[in-house]
Protein backbone atom coordinates (compact mmCIF):
# COMPACT_ATOMS: atom_id res chain seq x y z
CA UNK A 1 0.00 0.00 0.00
CA UNK A 2 1.61 3.48 -0.90
CA UNK A 3 1.29 6.14 1.88
CA UNK A 4 -0.09 9.42 0.69
CA UNK A 5 0.68 12.39 1.84
CA UNK A 6 -2.09 13.32 4.09
CA UNK A 7 -1.46 9.71 5.61
CA UNK A 8 2.02 11.27 6.87
CA UNK A 9 0.12 15.29 7.84
CA UNK A 10 -2.59 13.16 10.02
CA UNK A 11 -0.32 10.61 12.20
CA UNK A 12 2.02 13.36 12.42
CA UNK A 13 -0.39 15.35 14.09
CA UNK A 14 -1.40 13.34 16.24
CA UNK A 15 2.02 12.13 17.38
CA UNK A 16 2.94 15.90 18.06
CA UNK A 17 0.19 16.47 20.01
CA UNK A 18 1.18 13.35 22.40
CA UNK A 19 4.29 14.36 22.50
CA UNK A 20 2.94 18.00 23.87
CA UNK A 21 0.80 16.59 26.50
CA UNK A 22 3.04 13.81 27.87
CA UNK A 23 5.49 17.42 28.50
CA UNK A 24 1.97 18.88 29.81
CA UNK A 25 1.40 16.07 31.90
CA UNK A 26 4.89 15.81 33.16
CA UNK A 27 5.75 19.50 33.95
CA UNK A 28 2.36 21.19 34.53
CA UNK A 29 -0.33 18.81 35.56
CA UNK A 30 0.98 17.12 38.24
CA UNK A 31 1.52 20.66 39.70
CA UNK A 32 -2.16 19.80 40.18
CA UNK A 33 -3.36 16.59 40.39
CA UNK A 34 -1.06 13.24 40.27
CA UNK A 35 -0.59 11.32 37.22
CA UNK A 36 -2.34 7.83 39.01
CA UNK A 37 0.63 5.39 39.70
CA UNK A 38 3.08 6.46 36.90
CA UNK A 39 6.14 7.81 38.87
CA UNK A 40 5.52 4.64 41.39
CA UNK A 41 6.14 2.49 38.49
CA UNK A 42 8.84 4.65 37.15
CA UNK A 43 10.42 4.39 40.53
CA UNK A 44 9.81 0.58 40.85
CA UNK A 45 12.98 -1.61 41.63
CA UNK A 46 13.81 -4.28 38.76
CA UNK A 47 12.17 -7.73 39.95
CA UNK A 48 12.22 -10.16 37.56
CA UNK A 49 9.54 -13.49 38.11
CA UNK A 50 7.07 -14.99 36.76
CA UNK A 51 3.95 -12.70 37.96
CA UNK A 52 5.12 -10.36 35.71
CA UNK A 53 3.47 -12.12 32.86
CA UNK A 54 0.73 -12.58 35.20
CA UNK A 55 -0.21 -9.34 36.63
CA UNK A 56 -0.44 -6.26 35.07
CA UNK A 57 0.57 -4.00 38.00
CA UNK A 58 3.81 -6.57 38.42
CA UNK A 59 4.47 -5.72 34.62
CA UNK A 60 4.29 -1.94 34.47
CA UNK A 61 6.59 -2.08 37.55
CA UNK A 62 9.29 -4.00 35.74
CA UNK A 63 9.18 -1.88 32.51
CA UNK A 64 8.88 1.45 34.67
CA UNK A 65 12.00 -0.01 36.78
CA UNK A 66 14.05 -0.84 33.49
CA UNK A 67 13.24 2.67 31.53
CA UNK A 68 13.30 4.57 34.72
CA UNK A 69 16.84 5.14 34.65
CA UNK A 70 16.03 7.17 31.50
CA UNK A 71 15.75 11.21 32.46
CA UNK A 72 13.14 13.07 33.26
CA UNK A 73 10.37 12.76 30.73
CA UNK A 74 12.03 10.70 28.55
CA UNK A 75 10.79 7.82 30.34
CA UNK A 76 7.15 8.35 29.03
CA UNK A 77 8.47 8.00 25.48
CA UNK A 78 8.27 4.37 25.23
CA UNK A 79 4.85 3.92 26.38
CA UNK A 80 4.33 7.06 24.05
CA UNK A 81 5.20 5.20 21.08
CA UNK A 82 3.16 1.81 21.86
CA UNK A 83 0.17 4.00 22.12
CA UNK A 84 0.94 5.60 19.25
CA UNK A 85 2.11 2.44 17.16
CA UNK A 86 -2.13 1.37 18.12
CA UNK A 87 -3.26 4.62 16.69
CA UNK A 88 -1.58 4.12 13.53
CA UNK A 89 -2.71 0.37 13.18
CA UNK A 90 -6.09 1.89 13.95
CA UNK A 91 -5.54 4.40 11.14
CA UNK A 92 -4.43 2.10 8.78
CA UNK A 93 -7.55 -0.59 8.95
CA UNK A 94 -9.85 2.59 8.49
CA UNK A 95 -8.15 3.32 5.61
CA UNK A 96 -7.68 -0.23 3.97
CA UNK A 97 -11.49 -0.65 4.56
CA UNK A 98 -12.38 2.73 3.04
CA UNK A 99 -13.41 4.18 5.96
CA UNK A 100 -11.02 6.98 5.42
CA UNK A 101 -12.21 8.08 1.85
CA UNK A 102 -12.85 11.73 2.56
CA UNK A 103 -11.55 14.38 4.50
CA UNK A 104 -14.20 14.76 6.98
CA UNK A 105 -14.22 11.19 8.29
CA UNK A 106 -10.31 11.97 8.61
CA UNK A 107 -11.22 14.84 10.22
CA UNK A 108 -13.32 13.24 12.90
CA UNK A 109 -10.75 11.02 13.40
CA UNK A 110 -7.89 13.63 13.91
CA UNK A 111 -10.29 15.21 16.62
CA UNK A 112 -11.22 12.16 18.53
CA UNK A 113 -7.32 10.91 18.60
CA UNK A 114 -6.01 14.64 19.41
CA UNK A 115 -8.39 14.85 22.77
CA UNK A 116 -6.23 16.51 25.40
CA UNK A 117 -7.42 13.61 28.28
CA UNK A 118 -6.81 10.50 25.50
CA UNK A 119 -3.73 12.24 24.52
CA UNK A 120 -2.39 12.58 27.93
CA UNK A 121 -3.06 9.73 29.80
CA UNK A 122 -1.74 7.33 26.52
CA UNK A 123 1.45 9.62 26.53
CA UNK A 124 2.67 8.48 30.39
CA UNK A 125 4.10 5.39 31.28
CA UNK A 126 0.73 4.06 32.32
CA UNK A 127 -1.60 1.46 32.11
CA UNK A 128 -3.92 3.52 30.01
CA UNK A 129 -0.82 3.41 26.94
CA UNK A 130 -0.90 0.11 26.87
CA UNK A 131 -4.36 -0.65 26.41
CA UNK A 132 -4.97 1.89 23.78
CA UNK A 133 -2.10 -0.15 21.77
CA UNK A 134 -4.01 -3.58 22.75
CA UNK A 135 -8.00 -1.99 22.26
CA UNK A 136 -6.78 -0.48 18.73
CA UNK A 137 -4.95 -4.00 17.88
CA UNK A 138 -8.33 -5.51 18.63
CA UNK A 139 -10.40 -3.11 17.11
CA UNK A 140 -9.14 -3.11 13.73
CA UNK A 141 -8.57 -6.90 13.78
CA UNK A 142 -12.55 -7.12 14.02
CA UNK A 143 -13.02 -4.86 11.20
CA UNK A 144 -10.57 -6.68 8.98
CA UNK A 145 -12.44 -9.94 9.72
CA UNK A 146 -15.53 -8.16 8.97
CA UNK A 147 -14.53 -6.56 5.76
CA UNK A 148 -12.14 -8.79 4.47
CA UNK A 149 -13.36 -12.03 6.49
CA UNK A 150 -9.71 -12.71 8.28
CA UNK A 151 -7.35 -11.31 10.00
CA UNK A 152 -4.43 -9.43 9.01
CA UNK A 153 -1.92 -9.57 11.98
CA UNK A 154 -3.23 -12.75 13.86
CA UNK A 155 0.38 -13.09 16.08
CA UNK A 156 -0.33 -9.49 16.92
CA UNK A 157 -4.11 -10.31 17.84
CA UNK A 158 -3.26 -12.76 20.23
CA UNK A 159 -0.91 -10.76 21.78
CA UNK A 160 -3.63 -8.17 22.07
CA UNK A 161 -6.18 -10.80 23.79
CA UNK A 162 -3.28 -11.74 26.09
CA UNK A 163 -2.96 -8.01 27.36
CA UNK A 164 -6.65 -7.85 27.29
CA UNK A 165 -6.57 -10.40 30.36
CA UNK A 166 -4.16 -8.88 31.99
CA UNK A 167 -4.70 -5.74 31.94
CA UNK A 168 -8.52 -4.95 31.30
CA UNK A 169 -10.18 -8.72 31.92
CA UNK A 170 -13.43 -6.67 32.56
CA UNK A 171 -13.64 -6.04 29.20
CA UNK A 172 -13.34 -9.28 27.78
CA UNK A 173 -16.95 -9.66 27.60
CA UNK A 174 -17.49 -6.96 24.89
CA UNK A 175 -14.74 -7.62 22.79
CA UNK A 176 -15.24 -11.51 22.51
CA UNK A 177 -18.79 -11.31 22.16
CA UNK A 178 -18.04 -8.83 19.47
CA UNK A 179 -15.49 -11.70 17.99
CA UNK A 180 -18.11 -14.53 18.63
CA UNK A 181 -20.90 -12.67 16.82
CA UNK A 182 -18.51 -11.82 13.48
CA UNK A 183 -16.96 -15.30 13.79
CA UNK A 184 -20.44 -17.21 13.52
CA UNK A 185 -22.25 -14.54 11.34
CA UNK A 186 -19.58 -15.49 8.70
CA UNK A 187 -19.69 -18.96 8.21
CA UNK A 188 -23.15 -19.99 9.86
CA UNK A 189 -25.73 -17.35 10.60
CA UNK A 190 -25.17 -15.28 6.81
CA UNK A 191 -28.55 -13.92 6.28
CA UNK A 192 -30.12 -11.08 8.26
CA UNK A 193 -32.70 -12.87 10.51
CA UNK A 194 -30.07 -15.78 11.47
CA UNK A 195 -27.86 -12.59 12.67
CA UNK A 196 -30.86 -11.32 14.79
CA UNK A 197 -31.68 -14.83 16.06
CA UNK A 198 -27.72 -15.04 16.74
CA UNK A 199 -27.88 -11.78 18.43
CA UNK A 200 -30.78 -12.78 20.37
CA UNK A 201 -29.22 -15.93 21.46
CA UNK A 202 -25.72 -13.86 22.90
CA UNK A 203 -27.78 -11.65 25.13
CA UNK A 204 -29.87 -14.23 26.02
CA UNK A 205 -27.00 -16.19 27.61
CA UNK A 206 -25.02 -13.04 29.20
CA UNK A 207 -28.32 -11.83 30.27
CA UNK A 208 -29.23 -14.56 32.08
CA UNK A 209 -25.52 -14.83 33.28
CA UNK A 210 -26.11 -11.15 34.85
CA UNK A 211 -29.67 -12.30 36.55
CA UNK A 212 -27.70 -15.35 38.11
CA UNK A 213 -24.90 -13.37 39.20
CA UNK A 214 -26.86 -10.37 40.16
CA UNK A 215 -27.03 -10.82 43.77
CA UNK A 216 -23.00 -10.77 44.14
CA UNK A 217 -22.68 -8.21 41.64
CA UNK A 218 -25.27 -5.91 44.60
CA UNK A 219 -22.87 -7.07 47.52
CA UNK A 220 -19.94 -5.73 45.54
CA UNK A 221 -21.40 -2.79 44.18
CA UNK A 222 -22.22 -1.49 47.66
CA UNK A 223 -18.32 -2.18 48.70
CA UNK A 224 -17.13 -0.02 45.97
CA UNK A 225 -17.45 3.57 47.45
CA UNK A 226 -14.46 2.31 50.32
CA UNK A 227 -12.42 1.99 47.22
CA UNK A 228 -13.06 5.93 46.46
CA UNK A 229 -13.58 7.53 49.44
CA UNK A 230 -10.49 8.56 50.91
CA UNK A 231 -8.82 11.73 52.57
CA UNK A 232 -6.83 13.19 49.21
CA UNK A 233 -9.68 12.31 46.46
CA UNK A 234 -11.26 15.52 46.58
CA UNK A 235 -13.22 15.03 43.39
CA UNK A 236 -14.96 12.14 44.92
CA UNK A 237 -18.72 12.46 44.55
CA UNK A 238 -20.83 11.76 47.56
CA UNK A 239 -22.33 8.06 47.51
CA UNK A 240 -26.13 8.45 46.45
CA UNK A 241 -25.92 5.62 43.82
CA UNK A 242 -24.87 2.45 45.80
CA UNK A 243 -26.64 2.73 49.05
CA UNK A 244 -29.83 0.14 48.48
CA UNK A 245 -29.81 -3.38 47.32
CA UNK A 246 -30.25 -3.18 43.50
CA UNK A 247 -29.13 0.33 43.05
CA UNK A 248 -26.80 -0.96 41.06
CA UNK A 249 -28.93 -1.91 38.04
CA UNK A 250 -31.59 1.15 39.03
CA UNK A 251 -29.11 3.93 38.49
CA UNK A 252 -27.42 1.52 35.63
CA UNK A 253 -28.68 3.96 32.39
CA UNK A 254 -27.83 7.05 33.92
CA UNK A 255 -24.69 6.11 35.76
CA UNK A 256 -23.07 4.52 32.73
CA UNK A 257 -23.49 7.98 30.86
CA UNK A 258 -22.19 10.03 33.45
CA UNK A 259 -19.29 7.56 34.33
CA UNK A 260 -18.57 7.72 30.44
CA UNK A 261 -18.99 11.76 30.63
CA UNK A 262 -17.18 12.42 33.73
CA UNK A 263 -17.84 15.91 35.16
CA UNK A 264 -21.49 17.53 35.46
CA UNK A 265 -21.95 20.87 34.89
CA UNK A 266 -22.96 21.66 38.69
CA UNK A 267 -19.46 20.15 39.06
CA UNK A 268 -17.72 22.49 36.63
CA UNK A 269 -19.61 25.49 37.62
CA UNK A 270 -18.46 24.38 41.59
CA UNK A 271 -14.73 23.68 40.24
CA UNK A 272 -13.99 25.88 37.36
CA UNK A 273 -10.75 23.44 36.27
CA UNK A 274 -13.21 21.15 35.32
CA UNK A 275 -14.31 23.39 32.80
CA UNK A 276 -12.01 21.99 30.15
CA UNK A 277 -13.00 18.21 30.65
CA UNK A 278 -16.57 19.12 30.79
CA UNK A 279 -16.31 20.64 27.22
CA UNK A 280 -13.92 17.64 26.13
CA UNK A 281 -16.50 15.41 27.04
CA UNK A 282 -19.54 17.39 25.55
CA UNK A 283 -17.32 16.99 22.12
CA UNK A 284 -16.52 13.76 22.19
CA UNK A 285 -20.07 12.28 23.13
CA UNK A 286 -21.79 14.48 20.18
CA UNK A 287 -19.54 13.21 17.51
CA UNK A 288 -19.58 9.84 18.81
CA UNK A 289 -23.60 10.71 19.03
CA UNK A 290 -23.49 11.50 15.36
CA UNK A 291 -21.58 8.80 14.19
CA UNK A 292 -23.86 6.66 15.42
CA UNK A 293 -27.60 8.18 14.71
CA UNK A 294 -27.02 7.69 11.40
CA UNK A 295 -26.41 3.63 11.51
CA UNK A 296 -29.38 3.36 14.11
CA UNK A 297 -31.80 5.65 12.29
CA UNK A 298 -32.60 2.99 9.65
CA UNK A 299 -34.59 1.42 13.04
CA UNK A 300 -37.32 4.65 12.41
CA UNK A 301 -37.60 3.56 8.74
CA UNK A 302 -38.44 -0.45 10.13
CA UNK A 303 -34.97 -1.12 8.42
CA UNK A 304 -32.76 -3.48 10.08
CA UNK A 305 -28.76 -3.58 9.68
CA UNK A 306 -28.81 -6.28 11.57
CA UNK A 307 -24.72 -6.66 11.76
CA UNK A 308 -24.48 -2.90 12.47
CA UNK A 309 -26.94 -3.08 15.18
CA UNK A 310 -25.02 -5.86 16.62
CA UNK A 311 -21.82 -5.40 16.91
CA UNK A 312 -22.16 -1.31 17.99
CA UNK A 313 -24.79 -2.59 20.78
CA UNK A 314 -22.27 -5.02 21.99
CA UNK A 315 -19.13 -3.21 22.17
CA UNK A 316 -20.63 0.29 23.46
CA UNK A 317 -23.47 -1.16 25.86
CA UNK A 318 -20.84 -4.08 27.69
CA UNK A 319 -18.05 -1.59 27.79
CA UNK A 320 -19.71 1.33 29.11
CA UNK A 321 -21.66 -1.23 31.37
CA UNK A 322 -18.12 -3.08 33.16
CA UNK A 323 -16.77 1.20 32.62
CA UNK A 324 -19.86 2.26 35.46
CA UNK A 325 -18.82 1.15 38.38
CA UNK A 326 -14.91 2.30 38.45
CA UNK A 327 -16.14 5.71 36.76
CA UNK A 328 -19.37 7.08 38.62
CA UNK A 329 -17.72 7.69 42.00
CA UNK A 330 -15.09 10.31 40.46
CA UNK A 331 -14.66 12.60 37.48
CA UNK A 332 -11.27 12.22 37.57
CA UNK A 333 -11.54 8.44 37.61
CA UNK A 334 -14.02 8.33 35.03
CA UNK A 335 -12.10 10.12 32.12
CA UNK A 336 -9.04 8.53 33.34
CA UNK A 337 -10.24 5.34 33.03
CA UNK A 338 -12.34 5.62 29.91
CA UNK A 339 -8.95 6.33 27.65
CA UNK A 340 -8.72 2.04 27.92
CA UNK A 341 -11.52 1.79 25.68
CA UNK A 342 -11.98 4.93 24.01
CA UNK A 343 -9.69 3.95 20.99
CA UNK A 344 -12.19 0.66 20.45
CA UNK A 345 -15.52 2.95 20.14
CA UNK A 346 -13.87 5.09 17.81
CA UNK A 347 -12.98 2.59 15.65
CA UNK A 348 -16.28 0.92 15.45
CA UNK A 349 -18.26 4.15 15.47
CA UNK A 350 -16.73 5.38 12.48
CA UNK A 351 -16.12 2.48 9.99
CA UNK A 352 -20.15 1.67 10.74
CA UNK A 353 -20.73 5.08 10.36
CA UNK A 354 -18.95 5.37 7.08
CA UNK A 355 -20.75 2.02 5.79
CA UNK A 356 -24.40 3.15 6.59
CA UNK A 357 -23.30 6.81 4.57
CA UNK A 358 -21.94 4.45 1.33
CA UNK A 359 -24.99 1.53 1.74
CA UNK A 360 -28.65 3.23 1.68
Amino acid sequence: MRIKYKYNTYLFGILIGKIFFMFFAEFLYTRFASLGDSHRYLSSSITVDYHIFFSSTRMMDFLGGVIGILPSFLYHFPALLISFWGIVILYKCLVDVNTLENNNTKLLFFILMVMPSFSMWTSIHSKEAVACFFMSVLASELIYKIVLKKFQRPWLLMISFYLLLIFKPQYFVAVASAYVFILLSNNFFTTGYQKLFLLICILSVQLSLLYYFKDIIDTLSLNMYDHFNVGDAKSTRDNIYFVHEGDFFRNMVSGMFLAFWGPTLVETIHRPMWGGFFLESLLIVSILAFLLIKPYRSLFRFKINTLTISVVFLCFFWLLFVHYPFGIFNPGSAIRYRQNFYPFLVCIGLYFFAKSSTHK
